[in-house]
């Protein structure tokens, strides 16, 4: 029931993460990636979509063409998805509140954002693309994992981590669970993520777990 404001009365600040929310990020994050730290306190929560005044007001000095911005901005403010932008700047609408996994996608952005000042513009880049294509790029998920799939997207590595959350308590097959996880422990690997929770995973498929 925590946030919930129904005439619209509060300030619009963003609130800390929760004990609960850190803890879980901690878990599946772990305190820095490939060198880069993550910046648990800096990350600010705003229960309700992103403006679009906010959107535009990043993307001023972004050298696109302005339609290209409007389509970009109207894909951002979909209220069924959560959206992180720099600063620490998460926006958690709907029903992704209590979601574990879109929370955890969303404070990965904030490491990329972190580590590579052209984020933003990949982000956008990205978003056109999808808008062109119709390539949807969040769409992401175990039969891609097992493949190997590139990730060398913004939206695919963190659709990724989410794709690791969801399943990481999902009953899978003993055939496929070796191989998902030898893969899945690749490819975080090589993004430097070293938490508690891929180590949980391997010695899990030391023991021939199927959870």
């Amino acid at each position: 029931v925590n946030y919930v404001d129904l005439w619209g009365l509060c300030g619009s600040d963003g609130k800390k993460l929760t004990d609960e929310q850190l803890a879980t990020a901690k878990f599946f994050l772990g305190e820095s990636i490939n060198g880069t730290p993550i910046n648990y306190d800096d990350i600010k929560i705003y229960y309700y979509a992103v403006d679009a005044e906010t959107l535009r007001k990043l993307a001023e000095n972004i050298d696109l063409p302005e339609k290209r911005k409007e389509e970009t901005i109207n894909n951002l403010q979909d209220p069924t998805r959560g959206t992180s932008l720099p600063g620490g700047n998460i926006y958690l609408p709907g029903n992704t509140i209590n979601d574990v996994k879109r929370l955890v996608h969303e404070i990965y952005h904030q490491v990329q954002y972190d580590s590579d000042p052209n984020t933003l513009k990949k982000v956008i880049d990205e978003q056109i693309n999808y808008s062109v294509t119709g390539t949807d790029p969040y769409k992401y998920d175990i039969s891609k994992v097992n493949s190997l799939s590139d990730i060398s997207t913004v939206e695919g590595q963190a659709q990724f981590i989410e794709d690791f959350v969801e399943n990481y308590n999902r009953e899978i097959t003993e055939n496929s669970f070796s191989q998902y996880t030898q893969n899945m422990a690749k490819i975080l690997s090589n993004s430097g993520i070293n938490s508690d929770a891929v180590n949980t995973v391997r010695k899990s498929q030391e023991e021939g777990k199927t959870k």
